[in-house]
């Protein structure tokens, strides 16, 4: 087995068409066609890609050595998890309220993220959301570009990132519970504060949902 046939048989693996894997390395169909047939070779960029977001062993990748996921992950396993999955993209404008309403909440999109269902655990898929991160305020562990997917509504009030509306612009943020019923917003770019809210405050941050994985951009 050859490059060609290794790199296709990771798309396989991972349930993805042509078209789908483009979207994610930012790839036509047919570039991804022409690694398949041989007229060229996975980049740099693909290849950070694919062990970032799907932990492929890239070594196996290019030499045949070793296993085709990293940590000795089972491929039988990989194979049943690794269904698609279509995430709708929202837009970073939204209603001042949303997150707010215990029905539905609603949205705009012309655009759906496929993803690796392990990705996404077990979550209902009708409660998947997508945004592009438009802000460095989580850099460097969301960077401008990237592509974030977390569960709307899904609050479970432990530390994490977060996605957040404020006055009808979604972000990420990294936020700390404390045991006093206060919120710290902690930025990973330390060129931003901390914010603290205290008890009576913490109506005014409006969580939607919290982030459960990310597609790093390739630009």
């Amino acid at each position: 087995m050859n490059v060609k046939e290794r790199f296709r048989k990771i798309r396989k693996k991972l349930g993805l068409k042509q078209a789908d894997l483009g979207q994610i390395l930012k790839l036509s169909q047919d570039a991804i066609s022409a690694i398949e047939t041989g007229r060229n070779k996975p980049t740099l960029e693909v290849l950070t890609v694919l062990y970032n977001n799907y932990e492929v062993n890239i070594e196996w990748l290019l030499t045949g050595n070793g296993k085709m996921f990293m940590n000795g992950i089972d491929e039988d396993v990989i194979e049943k998890k690794q269904v698609a999955v279509y995430v709708p993209v929202i837009g970073v404008k939204v209603s001042p309220d949303y997150g707010m309403k215990t029905e539905p909440n609603s949205f705009e999109t012309s655009e759906y993220l496929p993803i690796a269902g392990s990705l996404v655990g077990n979550y209902p898929n009708d409660k998947l959301r997508s945004i592009k991160i438009s802000s460095d305020v989580m850099y460097p562990s969301l960077a401008i570009g990237d592509l974030v997917v977390f569960v709307e509504g899904f609050l479970p009030k432990t530390d994490g990132i977060y996605i957040v509306n404020k006055s009808g612009m979604l972000n990420a943020q990294r936020i700390v519970f404390r045991t006093d019923g206060s919120i710290l917003i902690c930025p990973d770019n330390k060129k931003y504060p901390q914010e603290e809210l205290s008890q009576d405050k913490t109506k005014m941050l409006i969580l939607v949902g919290k982030v459960i994985s990310k597609i790093q951009s390739t630009l």
